[in-house]
């Protein structure tokens, strides 16, 4: 497959169990993966070398590295090495029960499909993806999940190839990419929530979601990004609207 473009996805959701759920992307093309790997690598060896890579885990004696890390994902996107996605959900708006038979399992990968069907959107050009997902307890496997991308591909936007070559779990230990993803997704996922408003916030998590919002030029993690801002900086805040009658976004 010469003319197709190979591109590694890894995945992450933070927030879960709170208001905003947000679940984040990072899409890598397979020339570069590795070396970007070794780049986070090379950041945080400087701290404690085997120190796996957590928004929970932000701490004031590793705040910096967290920053540097962070940076380095964001620097990347707007060389165009990368590109990261988020989608907000509202979860006072999943009405599981009218639509997810009662699962939210169900309701959440509605919504991890909704990001990752995105991206054959947007790579329409000949694009392979190989999905690494953070592995979570769940009976819907991501098997069933590459099978109705592929399919809506299809039927929708008459792509035949099959985008989504792989779909599957990852310890994310193992992946420095999906802890990457989770640092970025977990700070966006603090201001949505307004966690830094509160009288106890971590001033270290406070102080790398501002580092994030500085280097990104915005006013704010907690809105969806400007139109346009995707186009400049390979960086994307999603707030889908679950409310509307039609499927539509608030952009």
């Amino acid at each position: 497959m010469a003319d197709f473009d190979k591109y590694h996805v890894f995945c992450d959701e933070s927030a879960t169990s709170e208001r905003y759920t947000v679940i984040g992307v990072l899409v890598c093309h397979e020339s570069v993966t590795d070396k970007f790997t070794a780049w986070l690598d090379t950041i945080v060896a400087k701290g404690r070398p085997t120190t796996e890579l957590k928004w929970q885990k932000v701490k004031k004696h590793n705040v910096d590295i967290y920053c540097d890390v962070a940076a380095a994902v964001l620097t990347a996107c707007h060389k165009g090495y990368a590109s990261y996605y988020a989608i907000v959900v509202d979860n006072s708006t999943m009405n599981h029960r009218l639509y997810n038979e009662g699962d939210k399992e169900i309701g959440f990968n509605k919504m991890l499909f909704q990001i990752l069907y995105k991206l054959i959107r947007i790579y329409r050009s000949r694009p392979l993806f190989y999905a690494h997902l953070d592995y979570r307890t769940t009976k819907h496997t991501p098997e069933r999940l590459k099978t109705m991308l592929n399919a809506k591909a299809s039927r929708d936007l008459r792509i035949r190839h099959n985008p989504f070559r792989t779909c599957q779990f990852r310890q994310s230990h193992d992946v420095r990419l999906i802890q990457a993803v989770d640092v970025i997704t977990g700070a966006i996922a603090y201001r949505t929530n307004q966690h830094d408003m509160a009288p106890d916030a971590a001033a270290a998590k406070v102080k790398v979601m501002r580092h994030i919002t500085d280097k990104l030029g915005l006013r704010t993690l907690g809105r969806p990004t400007p139109s346009g801002f995707y186009v400049k900086r390979k960086f994307d805040i999603w707030h889908i609207d679950l409310t509307a009658r039609a499927g539509g976004v608030k952009k």
